[in-house]
C-alpha cells in the first residue's frame, strides 16, 4: 500500500510531462503550417506530430506498468519534447543569390547572403554621371557591351541599340565597314561573354587549353634541346661532325677498339623528332588562337549571335578572318540574298554598318526575327548605321518615315567620335561628355562639358572654343534656338 502511494508523485509527474508533449507535439506543426506556404509541407509536419504523440502515449503505459523499482524512465517522456520534429523551421523567404545578370553588367556582392543592388538602382545612380574616356579598343568595345546588355537588363524584353564608334577623324580611306572591322570583332567577343550563356565557361576552358598548351610547350622544347645536345656526342664521350663521323675518340676506348677502329654513332628516331615537331606546331597555333582549338570538336548547341552584313561577300570575309577571335556562337549572314540559315537559336542580331540600300532588307529582317523568336530574341544592335542617304532614301517623307519606324525607336548604347582635338563620347546611362587634348591632364586629356544629349556639330565646336577663351557661352545655353540659327546659317553659306 505504502509502495503504490509512493508511486502516484512520480506517475503523475509522468503524466504532466507526457501532456506537454502532446500539447508541443500538435502546436509545433500547427505554427509550421503557418509559415509554410504549401499544403503538402503542412500534411507531413502533422503526420509527423500523430507519431511523435503516439510514442509519447506509448511511452506512458510502458513507465505505467513498469513496477521494478530502482529504473528510472523519467527521461523517456521528457526526450521525446526533443524528438517531436526534428526539422528545423525553414525561412520565410528563400535565401537570394547574385544571377548571371548582375555579374555580367560588373555587379558585385559584399556577402554570399546579401542580394546584390538592382539594375534600377544602377542605372539611378550612373544617370547623371558623365561618360570617361577608354583606356584602350579593347576597353572601348567592352564597355559598349556592357552598356547593352544593361540596357537589356533593365527593360526585361527585346530591345534595340545602336553603338556608333568612328575614329576615322574625317578620313574617308577606307570605308565604315573596313574601319569598323577592328572593333566590330572585339565589340561581338565581349558581348557574348556578357549575354550569351555558355560563352563564359567555354572562354574559361580556352584558359586552361592555352595554360596546358604553354606548359607543355617549355617542355617539348627541353626535351628537342636535350635531345639536339646528344646528337653532337654519340653517347660514348666521342664527337660527330654535321655527317655524323667520329673527330676524336677518348684514350680508354683505344684498347677495345683496336687499330683503325671507329664508334659507329647511334641512329637518331627520326619518327620521334618528326612527332615532336608536329607537336610543337600544333601548341603553338593553340597558343596563338589563345587557347581556341583550331577546329571546334562539338558544334556549339546554345543561343548564337548571328552578325549581318551588307553584302556576301563581307560576310564571307568575315567567316575567314573573324573564326579564330570570336566565340564560336557567332555565325555570319548577308542582309540580301537568300536566308537558309537556321535561325532557331539566335539570341542577338548584330547588323554591321547598314547603308541605306540596305534599309529594306534590314527592316524585314528585323520585323521577321522579333515576330519568330518573340521572348528569345535578347536584344537586335545595329553597329554604325547609316540608313538615312540623301541619294537613295532622301531628306524627305521617305527618310522621316524610316526614321520614324526605325532610327527614332534605337537605344544610343555607345557613342565615340574622335575629333581633330579630342572626343565626344557616351555609355548608357551616364551623360555626354566632351573632351580635348590636354598634356597636363591626367591621361592627356580634359573633360570640358558634359550634356544629357548628343550635342551637334556646331555645338561641340562652340564647347571648343569657350573653353578655350575664343568665344563666350551662350546666356541661356546651347538651347533649340541656337541650333536652328546654326542651321540656318550653314544653309545659307551654301
Amino acid at each position: 500500500m505504502s509502495g503504490s502511494f509512493a508511486n502516484t508523485p512520480k506517475k503523475a509527474a509522468l503524466l504532466a510531462a507526457a501532456s506537454i508533449a502532446l500539447l508541443l507535439a500538435i502546436a509545433a506543426p500547427a505554427a509550421r503550417a503557418f509559415h509554410s506556404p504549401s499544403s503538402s509541407s503542412s500534411s507531413s509536419s502533422a503526420a509527423a506530430a500523430a507519431a511523435a504523440a503516439a510514442a509519447a502515449a506509448a511511452a506512458v503505459r510502458r513507465r505505467s506498468s513498469e513496477r521494478q523499482r530502482g529504473r528510472d524512465g523519467d527521461d523517456v517522456v521528457v526526450a521525446s519534447l526533443f524528438v517531436a520534429d526534428p526539422r528545423p523551421l525553414r525561412p520565410l523567404r528563400p535565401p537570394r543569390r547574385p544571377g548571371r545578370d548582375a555579374l555580367a553588367v560588373g555587379l558585385r556582392s559584399t556577402a554570399s547572403s546579401s542580394p546584390p543592388p538592382s539594375t534600377s538602382i544602377l542605372v539611378d545612380n550612373n544617370i547623371n554621371r558623365p561618360t570617361d574616356l577608354p583606356d584602350s579598343l579593347e576597353d572601348a568595345a567592352s564597355i559598349a557591351a556592357n552598356a547593352c546588355h544593361q540596357i537589356r537588363v533593365a527593360s526585361g524584353t527585346t530591345v534595340r541599340c545602336r553603338v556608333d564608334f568612328d575614329t576615322s577623324v574625317g578620313d574617308e580611306t577606307y570605308t565604315p565597314l573596313k574601319s569598323s572591322a577592328e572593333f566590330a570583332q572585339k565589340f561581338v567577343s565581349a558581348l557574348c561573354l556578357a549575354s550569351v550563356d555558355g560563352v563564359m565557361e567555354w572562354r574559361m576552358d580556352c584558359a586552361s587549353r592555352l595554360a596546358r598548351a604553354r606548359a607543355e610547350l617549355v617542355e617539348l622544347r627541353r626535351e628537342m634541346m636535350e635531345e639536339t645536345n646528344d646528337d653532337d656526342d654519340d653517347g660514348y664521350g666521342n664527337f660527330l661532325d654535321e655527317d655524323g663521323a667520329v673527330v676524336a675518340i677518348d684514350d680508354d676506348d683505344d684498347d677495345d677498339e683496336g687499330e683503325g677502329g671507329s664508334v659507329e654513332p647511334p641512329r637518331v628516331d627520326e619518327e620521334e623528332r618528326r612527332r615532336m615537331a608536329e607537336r610543337e606546331v600544333e601548341l603553338l597555333g593553340i597558343i596563338a588562337n589563345e587557347g581556341k582549338s583550331a577546329v571546334e570538336d562539338v558544334a556549339w548547341t546554345g543561343p548564337k549571335v548571328r552578325v549581318y552584313f551588307p553584302d556576301e561577300g563581307s560576310a564571307a570575309l568575315a567567316r575567314r578572318d573573324w573564326t579564330s577571335t570570336v566565340p564560336p556562337c557567332v555565325e555570319f549572314a548577308s542582309c540580301g540574298g537568300v536566308q537558309a540559315s537556321d535561325v532557331s537559336n539566335d539570341a542577338v542580331i548584330l547588323f554591321c554598318c547598314p547603308r541605306a540600300s540596305e534599309s529594306a532588307d534590314v527592316e524585314r529582317i528585323l520585323y521577321e526575327m522579333e515576330s519568330y523568336r518573340g521572348d528569345g530574341l535578347l536584344m537586335s544592335i545595329m553597329l554604325n548605321p547609316l540608313l538615312v542617304d540623301m541619294g537613295v532614301t532622301g531628306f524627305g517623307m521617305a527618310g522621316r518615315r524610316l526614321r520614324e519606324r526605325l532610327i527614332d525607336k534605337l537605344v544610343p548604347a555607345y557613342y565615340l567620335r574622335t575629333l581633330p582635338w579630342g572626343a565626344l563620347t557616351r555609355a548608357w546611362p551616364r551623360l555626354f561628355t566632351v573632351w580635348k587634348e590636354d598634356e597636363s591632364a591626367e591621361g592627356g586629356y580634359a573633360m570640358i562639358r558634359a550634356m544629357d544629349r548628343l550635342p551637334s556639330n556646331p555645338e561641340v565646336e562652340d564647347i571648343y572654343d569657350i573653353s578655350n577663351g575664343d568665344m563666350n557661352a551662350p546666356k541661356d545655353g546651347f538651347g533649340f534656338l541656337n541650333s536652328l540659327g546654326d542651321f540656318v546659317n550653314g544653309m545659307m553659306r551654301l
